[in-house]
């Protein structure tokens, strides 16, 4: 497959695009405080816009780390991002609702992200876990996002995706991070946690964002500043005028990490979509999207920075040839491009409307695939296996040779969820489905939670309870 590598002139002129928007209109920002920060540094302002200058931007840039390693509980786990380091996965975000097996969907529960914090833990295939694996309804929305970075710290010891929030809310987030670490001191020694910060396209950052920005800054910890502009909809619908406007709210936003904290660590997170102009709806199973996400890539490079884009992304209702078919471009372009993080790697159905535990799966079949491909094949002596070839000779069979049982189980890849050889009476789809929940239940069986210091677990349960969250919500964590 022909891999996209955008050439300098043209991210030379989205830079230049960028540059002049950022001076002809700005970008609003819905706090007083985040339009001091770049008045202080001498740009101009006026009201709640702000005109970043581009020669501020790539100085102010330039303080923030061309890599970094977000460290977990267990070192194994540590996650290495950008200068090369390699790329890696992460899973669904944001989804409130659960697409079932049998196409019906449901409100997400805080059971379910509990599960799915366990298959992510279990997954070879992550290296943090955690966010908003679902949004789960059955828990107030004002303590939502605390009990889900709660869960995650309670049943992983990955690197924390942690939530966005007003300041007070990112503020108690971190607090609660914080404890099994030995507190806010030991903490903020290095980044321990992944925040997604979304911008409000086009051109504005809303309260939210900036608080999280300004906050995580302030606390050293890791973000991504990823924008989100559809083209034709809340951006330009050719895709150069959407990735121009994107990466003027995206240089804005990482700006203002710099100036709260120079040295934040961040990663460049344009994630720019398409829209079905027939319907008016976001539209993410497209090439255009994994365009896109290619042109992020090669923009993060531009400014050296780590970079976060792509996802196993499609916009089919339920598991189906077309969410198959959607995701896997987007997804082994990501990859193949050597995104650093890919977020929405597995389980996103209906255009991030949705998340399958049944898709999931697959989707890590999918991953399991791509990295297969991208690690090539190996050449050399025993590979090439002349002596082996030369005894066996004209007309014989390579089955039953020693070479080949040595090497049964490592060399070909196997999918876990796809089927071969004859059916019986099941269909296709079934049979599927079947392989795909007895994965998932043979990675649930294998779960075992991971060691929480019992002075850590005390102080966390008195965060939550200072803050209101039910004791059952806690017992059922527990009881995983």
């Amino acid at each position: 497959m022909i891999m996209i590598k955008p050439e300098k002139a043209k991210l030379d002129k989205i830079h230049a695009a960028s540059v002049r928007i950022l001076a002809e209109t700005g970008v609003r920002l819905h706090s007083p405080r985040a339009v001091e920060f770049f008045a202080r540094a001498g740009q101009n302002t006026r009201g709640d816009l702000v005109f970043p200058e581009e020669d501020f931007l790539m100085k102010t840039l330039a303080s923030a780390p061309a890599s970094f390693t977000l460290e977990a509980r267990d070192p194994r786990h540590h996650l290495n991002l950008g200068g090369g380091s390699g790329r890696n996965y992460a899973a669904g975000y944001g989804c409130p609702s659960i697409v079932e097996a049998d196409g019906s969907i449901r409100p997400a529960l805080l059971s379910d992200y509990r599960r799915l914090a366990k298959i992510v833990h279990q997954s070879p295939w992550f290296k943090i876990n955690g966010g908003i694996l679902v949004q789960p309804t059955d828990v107030p929305p004002s303590l939502a996002s605390l009990v889900m970075v709660y869960s995650t710290l309670f049943l992983s010891d990955k690197c924390l995706f942690s939530v966005p929030g007003l300041e007070p809310e990112v503020s108690r987030f971190l607090s609660l991070a914080a404890v099994p670490w030995g507190g806010r001191e030991e903490f903020i020694r290095a980044p321990r946690s992944m925040t997604m910060i979304s911008t409000l396209s086009p051109l504005q950052i809303d309260r939210m964002a900036l608080d999280s920005i300004m906050v995580c800054a302030e606390w050293g910890q890791a973000m991504m500043i990823s924008p989100g502009p559809m083209a034709g909809a809340t951006g330009p619908v050719t895709l150069a005028g959407n990735l121009a406007l994107g990466n003027a709210e995206c240089l804005t936003g990482l700006a203002l990490a710099q100036l709260v904290r120079p040295g934040t660590p961040v990663m460049y997170g344009l994630q720019a979509t398409t829209s079905d102009l027939r319907s008016g709806s976001i539209a993410i199973g497209t090439p255009g999207y994994a365009l896109q996400a290619a042109y992020c890539k090669a923009l993060a490079d531009y400014y050296r920075l780590p970079c976060r884009c792509g996802g196993g992304v499609n916009d089919a209702k339920e598991v189906s040839a077309q969410s198959g078919y959607e995701s896997f471009l987007p997804l082994f372009t990501a990859a193949q491009n050597g995104v650093d993080l890919i977020v929405h790697s597995a389980g996103i159905l209906d255009s991030w409307a949705s998340i399958s535990f049944e898709k999931f799966i697959c989707d890590l079949d999918i991953i399991s695939q791509i990295e297969y491909f991208l690690n090539d094949i190996m050449v050399d002596e025993d590979s090439l296996a002349v002596d082996l070839i030369n005894s066996v000779g004209a007309g014989g069979i390579f089955l039953n040779q020693k070479h080949t049982l040595k090497r049964a189980r490592t060399e070909p890849w196997y999918p876990k969820v796809a089927h071969r050889g004859p059916l019986g009476r099941q269909r296709a789809a079934d049979h599927l489905l079947d392989n795909a929940r007895r994965e998932m239940d043979r990675l649930l069986a294998d779960y075992q939670r991971p060691p929480l210091p019992r002075e850590a677990e005390l102080e966390m349960d008195r965060l939550m309870a200072a803050a209101g969250a039910d004791p059952a919500w806690l017992s059922a964590i527990k009881s995983d």
